[in-house]
């Protein structure tokens, strides 16, 4: 929720590209954390760093809290790049399209938790790389601007004819 206020805010309407990217790589790092400090499939017997459960509860907390200030940015954005498509239309694609990752996900690694963890990370990166090319179109922010200085302008029009 706090994400989302700050980019409704007028200094960050037309940042969700930097936003997203900010949260994606502080996700990857803190991912790339857990994976350093719990046996994975790349060093299945001793962790690389030193950890504890409250460590790792921490980095998984982190790695949560930044993954999901994402979402509401994703959302937004979407409906920024889709505009004049309805919003629910770009919001529904957007929640079939996790949907069906996470079903492959399910399907690649059951019960295979070092694996899941492993491509978690990857995801992750692969998101991170994929938003850095995105080009950022905000129509919708433009449509809107477009309407409120045409009133402005036909007010002003109307005041000046008094």
């Amino acid at each position: 929720m706090v994400i989302g206020y700050i980019g409704d805010h007028r200094r960050f309407q037309r940042s969700f590209k930097t936003l997203i990217l900010i949260s994606l790589i502080l996700c990857f790092i803190f991912c790339l954390l857990f994976q350093l400090s719990v046996p994975t499939l790349l060093w299945p017997n001793k962790p690389l760093l030193p950890s504890d459960a409250a460590f790792i509860g921490v980095l998984l907390s982190i790695t949560g809290f930044f993954f999901g200030t994402a979402f509401p940015l994703y959302y937004e954005s979407l409906a920024e790049i889709m505009h004049p498509l309805p919003e629910s239309l770009s919001a529904s694609i957007l929640a079939q399209f996790f949907n069906i990752v996470s079903l492959i996900f399910l399907a690649i690694a059951p019960n295979r938790s070092k694996l899941m963890n492993l491509l978690v990370l990857i995801i992750i990166g692969i998101s991170t790389l994929m938003v850095a090319c995105t080009r950022f179109i905000y129509r919708r922010k433009d449509e809107e601007l477009r309407k409120v200085q045409e009133q402005t302008n036909e007010i002003t029009h109307d005041m000046t004819n008094i």
